[in-house]
Formats: structure tokens, C-alpha cells, sequence
């Protein structure tokens, strides 16, 4: 791909488009989005963001980070510098080098005939994910709904919905809730509700609480009014 040319077409075409076309979708002129992104409803791309063949869900932002080859649920946070999709070079072979297990032409030159390895398998984010700042994250993986990776993270494994993690590599720090009110959580997929009934409930959602089952439910309840 000649970048300079897409670049020039997400810039002053392809990026336009969308804002016309998306509600609520923004993004700066000095960033670049592969034509096979695909962006949902008030989706925001900071300066510098990098994205490649990914998919983002409504509300979705992402900062001056690299996304690639990642389906990203809606609400997600991704912070500053944070890496998505970094690469894998499997280790138990003769060379970590791609020239010999891939077809790609990484470095100009491949001795392989074929593609033995996926190079960049695909990353799964669940729905209010946040991402801290200069984060990393390896291709393949599969991030939970409602975690948390801290700033300056490295995953190499999955990570479980509503958990904590952070460190080098990434390990659980602890869950934001109950066993009993992450389950009732992930019933009621609330980052699936109309913008009209999440505005109604924005007074619970910005409060802090001490949340049990019996207060999911109250709102779930609300939420079908």
C-alpha cells in the first residue's frame, strides 16, 4: 500500500465522509484510519491515533494510540500512546524473524513459501473497557467487558470482565465489583440502551455507590420504562 495517498485520502476525503455520515463522529485531520476501519456513533480519534483494520462501537475514543486488527466494543477508553494489536513473533523457533515463517515481505525479503504463523491474529475488547495511558496489549487477545489495564501495562493474556489489571506483564490487581453484580452486569448490557434512557439514568451512572444486585436490578427496571 502507498501510504502517502491514503493518508491524503483519510485526510481531506474518507475522514470528512464519516462526519457527514456518523452522528457524532469526529476526528482529527492529523490522524489515519485504513479504509477497512469500520466506526459506529460519536466515535473520536485524537491527534496522532493510528488505526488499522479495526472496528470501534459507539462512543467509543481512542487518543494518540495505535489500534490494529481489533473489534473494540462501545464506551471503550483507550488512553494516550496506548498500543493495541502488538505484533507476535513466536519464540520457540530457530529465528523470531518473519522472513522465515511469513510471506509478507516485512523487511523487503521473505525465504518462507508459505504463512505458517498468524503474524497479528485478531484483538477482542468488550464494552467499557478503559485502556490506560502507554499500555500494550498483544495481538490475539480478548479483554473483558468493564476492565481496566493501567498505565504502562503489557497483556500477554486475557483479560476477565470487570477486573483490574496493570504491571509488566499485566497481572489481576482486583475486580471493580462483586461476583454477583459483575454476573447481573453483564445481563443487562447497559451500553446497549438508547442514548434517551442513558441520559435518564446519568445521575446513577456518575454517582459513587456501594452496588449490590438489588440496585443493578432497580435500574435495569428503570431502564424498561
Amino acid at each position: 500500500m502507498n501510504l502517502i495517498p491514503e493518508r491524503a485520502k483519510w485526510q481531506w476525503v474518507r475522514r470528512i465522509q464519516y462526519a457527514n455520515r456518523i452522528k457524532g463522529f469526529w476526528a482529527h485531520w492529523d490522524t489515519y484510519a485504513s479504509p477497512e476501519c469500520q466506526f459506529s456513533a460519536y466515535n473520536k480519534i485524537y491527534r496522532g491515533a493510528f488505526l488499522g483494520r479495526s472496528k470501534l462501537g459507539r462512543f467509543t475514543y481512542v487518543t494518540n494510540g495505535t489500534v490494529y486488527n481489533s473489534t473494540i466494543g462501545s464506551f471503550c477508553s483507550i488512553g494516550p500512546n496506548a498500543i493495541i494489536g502488538l505484533g507476535y513473533h513466536p519464540t520457540d523457533l530457530l529465528s523470531t524473524h518473519p522472513a522465515f515463517y511469513s510471506k509478507n515481505k516485512t523487511a523487503g525479503i521473505t525465504f518462507a513459501s508459505e504463512d505458517k504463523y498468524p503474524l497479528q491474529p485478531k484483538v477482542m475488547i468488550g464494552n467499557d473497557v478503559w485502556i490506560g495511558a502507554g499500555a500494550l496489549i498483544r495481538s490475539g487477545l480478548k479483554i473483558g467487558d468493564g476492565a481496566v489495564v493501567g498505565a504502562g501495562a503489557v497483556v500477554t493474556r486475557d483479560v476477565k470482565p470487570f477486573s483490574v489489571v496493570a504491571g509488566v506483564p499485566a497481572k489481576l490487581i482486583r475486580y471493580r465489583f462483586s461476583d454477583d453484580v459483575i454476573q447481573e452486569l453483564q445481563s443487562w448490557n447497559w451500553w446497549d440502551l438508547s442514548v434517551d434512557i442513558l441520559q435518564l439514568l446519568v445521575d446513577d451512572f456518575s454517582a459513587r455507590n456501594d452496588w449490590t444486585v438489588e440496585k443493578i436490578k432497580r435500574l435495569k427496571d428503570a431502564s424498561l420504562t
